[in-house]
């Protein structure tokens, strides 16, 4: 876990593309791992014991990935839009 943590501060290192299996990753730093990486764009598989943490837990990552995608689209229009950010 740290390992990936240090790349995930790392701006050359790039998540695009990559596909990364998380265990226990409805809950704690595993879930929040799981956002942090599918906001930088790899696709992430999560795993849990618990059905219904699991669909949450989905939601929660889809949405964090959504956001950062917006963050994105947003930047590339021009600074002015980076204000507040």
């Amino acid at each position: 876990v740290f390992y990936l943590w240090m790349k995930l501060r790392q701006r050359a290192f790039s998540w695009d593309g990559r596909h990364v299996l998380i265990t226990g990753g409805s809950k704690g730093l595993g879930l929040e791992l799981a956002k942090q990486l599918a906001a930088k764009g790899a696709a992430v598989t999560i795993m849990a014991r618990n059905r219904d943490d699991l669909e949450t837990a989905k939601q929660s990552i889809e949405l964090a990935s959504a956001q950062a995608k917006s963050r994105m689209k947003r930047s590339s229009d021009g600074p002015s839009l980076m204000a507040g950010d």
